[in-house]
């Protein structure tokens, strides 16, 4: 066969995950928040919101960071992965520990880092795509370094912070999946996210602006 053979590439259209990881956020942060406000009962409810974490938000985020990946979402794919991480390990330690009381050590370590990566997409994502997910990741962000800081130093300021944030990580994220469902559902935008760079171009553009460089990209060139 000979080197300089054409090569044809093939999208198959996948319909874009965001929506139901960004309500997948909204849920666990609701449910969260309530535990940090002190919603619930201490004596039951932490085992009983670990199996609501680990078979409601777990799964949900799952299949959206699966789809965000056939979807060429990388950004997406990464914020819907580490949350959905995130919200299986926490509800194995609270069926675990039945604690509602500040995360253990591990727990509050490994908020911290899903604080540090869900940071950095937010960055990425205001930067490439959209403003309005680049914030509610932001806000996440800071909920769970909240969560985390309280398992250092079990002081209430730091539980009362991390329910403040996740109530507003709550309508951000409502508002957020409002926004790309009606977009979706009425082929334009009727609530303002912020688009910009390539967000807007994949809403904006035609086919073949949003083709372009799409040999270079991961899963049609090499890759690392």
């Amino acid at each position: 066969m000979a080197l300089n053979a054409p090569a044809r590439v093939v999208l198959r259209p996948v319909g874009t995950p965001m929506p139901l990881a960004m309500l997948a956020l909204a849920v666990a942060s609701l449910l969260l928040a309530g535990q940090d406000l002190g919603w619930y009962q201490q004596a039951r409810d932490p085992r009983l919101l670990g199996y609501v974490l680990a078979g409601f938000a777990f799964p949900l985020q799952f299949l959206a960071a699966t789809w965000s990946i056939a979807a060429r979402s990388a950004v997406a794919a990464a914020a819907a992965g580490v949350l959905s991480g995130s919200w299986l390990a926490t509800g194995l330690v609270y069926v675990a520990t039945a604690s509602g009381g500040p995360p253990p050590g591990p727990l509050g370590v490994l908020y911290v880092g899903v604080a540090a990566a869900l940071a950095l997409v937010a960055v990425v994502e205001g930067m490439v795509s959209a403003l309005v997910p680049a914030m509610t990741f932001a806000l996440a962000a800071g909920r769970f370094a909240a969560q985390g800081l309280y398992s250092i130093d079990p002081h209430a300021l730091w539980r009362d912070l991390s329910g403040v944030l996740g109530l507003a990580v709550v309508v951000a994220a409502a508002y957020t999946a409002l926004a790309l469902l009606l977009e979706g559902g009425l082929g334009r935008q009727r609530l303002p996210v912020g688009r910009r760079a390539g967000g807007a171009t994949s809403l904006r553009g035609d086919l073949g602006d949003q083709l372009t460089g799409v040999a270079n990209e991961p899963g049609v060139r090499g890759t690392l």
